[in-house]
């Protein structure tokens, strides 16, 4: 089979190099999860967190205590299914034309129950916001057949993977992880951490993958050698590998992350830091330290 040159590159990138495979040391793990119980064991409260409210506890305070209400939007939907396609494609489904695993994938969402308001707003669409959606849904698959060969069993593909660990019985974190190859070979690093991005890149995306990282580490005890997130509306993969200073920096974040929010759940008044994260902020036309040069958010949706 012939590739072309994004394909080439991803291929490169699934494989990897065998210098990448670093050897770590076994009590890295260990390491990692005794800093987190010790600097943590002073919370009383139960916490569930996930990169989503890490990310945003360290962009604004204020964004992150204010009431957020989540709405489905045909940009949103359109990451959503397109996700669920690319699950479908790395899980073994005949690889179909863009329009056919559309409706393929339209399909297991409706007639599941992992999703029922998203199933809603599906049925709720008018022909014109149903077609709408399917032209964004299938311009995203074909960027990702453009950009993906076929990936073989051998390399151990697990879309969606969902991964959890806990710190002293109360904090758990957890995550999905778009799609993870290979597992780890004793001590040595294996295993492949990809992200995709439908949108544009975020300042936050190789936190996020470190936070993957974290966790994978924490559960399996030996890190992945590499994280990558997948930007496809640019045709390109912005890879990072993973090292035990990369590891540590992951955990402090999140003691950070995890300490300010129980600050705030305990009364503290949250510190405002106005920047690009205020367009998407439901309260930016009332906040009194919006940055100024935002686009409104009903601009985005």
């Amino acid at each position: 089979m012939e590739f072309n040159p994004a394909q080439q590159s991803m291929l490169e990138l699934l494989r990897g190099a065998p210098e990448d495979r670093s050897t770590f040391d076994p009590a890295c793990r260990d390491d990692l999860q005794r800093e987190l119980d010790e600097a943590l064991a002073h919370i009383g409260k139960p916490l569930k967190l996930a990169k989503h409210p890490l990310s945003q506890i360290h962009q604004c305070e204020g964004k992150f205590v204010a009431d957020d209400p989540f709405a489905w939007t045909t940009r949103n939907a359109r990451g959503t299914i397109a996700h669920k396609a690319f699950e479908l494609s790395v899980g073994g489904a005949k690889r179909v034309t863009p329009s056919a695993l559309f409706d393929m994938t339209l399909n297991t969402i409706c007639s599941g129950s992992d999703n029922p308001y998203l199933v809603a707003f599906i049925h709720e669409m008018d022909d014109g916001q149903r077609a709408e959606l399917r032209v964004a849904v299938v311009d995203l698959i074909i960027k990702y057949f453009e950009m993906f060969p076929h990936i073989p069993d051998a390399w151990i593909p697990h879309a969606e993977a969902t991964t959890a660990v806990t710190i002293n019985r109360k904090i758990v974190l957890r995550g999905k992880i778009d799609l993870k190859l290979g597992s780890p070979q004793g001590n040595k690093a294996a295993s492949l951490i990809i992200d995709f991005k439908t949108g544009a890149p975020s300042f936050t995306d190789h936190e996020d993958l470190r936070f993957y990282a974290l966790i994978e580490t924490l559960r399996t005890g030996t890190p992945p050698f590499k994280v990558a997130s997948v930007y496809l509306d640019a045709g390109r993969a912005d890879e990072e590998p993973v090292t035990e200073a990369i590891l540590r920096s992951a955990a402090r974040r999140v003691i950070d992350g995890v300490k300010k929010i129980d600050e705030l759940r305990n009364g503290r008044q949250p510190v405002l830091n106005p920047g690009f994260a205020c367009k998407f902020c439901s309260v930016n036309e009332t906040c009194e330290e919006v940055f100024v040069d935002y686009e409104p958010i009903h601009s985005l949706t």
